[in-house]
């Protein structure tokens, strides 16, 4: 799987990476998890619908004891109760909302072979350290 890595700012940065270098060194931890469960929402509604995201996030706090809120942290046990729920439906979902995210990040997406949401989340959190850590 390639890993995407900022170059730091300068000419070259910003055909590669858009803006995201600049954004991503302002985000702060609690910016990122409400950007992450907007990208939820969005991905879930704009595939499905508004009833159905109510429906999912009901049976996902029912039946598997996770809240909306809980998400960002719980993202493996979330991959886990979609791919139950939706079964060969999760997957294309989970790319949405990986689209999502790595929009609101303006951070460029990559579809892999063994797509896995969680990885996603991780790789634009790296991106997030690795640009705070050259400011």
């Amino acid at each position: 799987m390639t890993i995407l890595t900022p170059a730091p700012p300068g000419p070259q940065s910003d055909l590669r990476i858009g803006r995201s270098w600049d954004n991503l060194q302002r985000l702060e931890p609690d910016e990122f998890r409400r950007l992450l469960l907007e990208s939820v929402e969005d991905g879930i509604q704009g595939v499905l619908g508004e009833l159905p995201l109510q429906t999912l996030y009901y049976s996902l706090e029912k039946n598997d004891q996770i809240r909306r809120d809980e998400i960002p942290e719980r993202l493996e046990d979330f991959q886990s109760a979609l791919t139950r729920m939706l079964g060969a439906g999760a997957p294309v979902i989970m790319r949405v909302i990986a689209r999502n995210l790595h929009s609101r990040l303006e951070i460029p997406y990559h579809r892999e072979e063994g797509y896995d949401l969680k990885r996603h989340v991780e790789i634009c959190r790296q991106m997030r350290v690795q640009t705070r850590s050259h400011a």
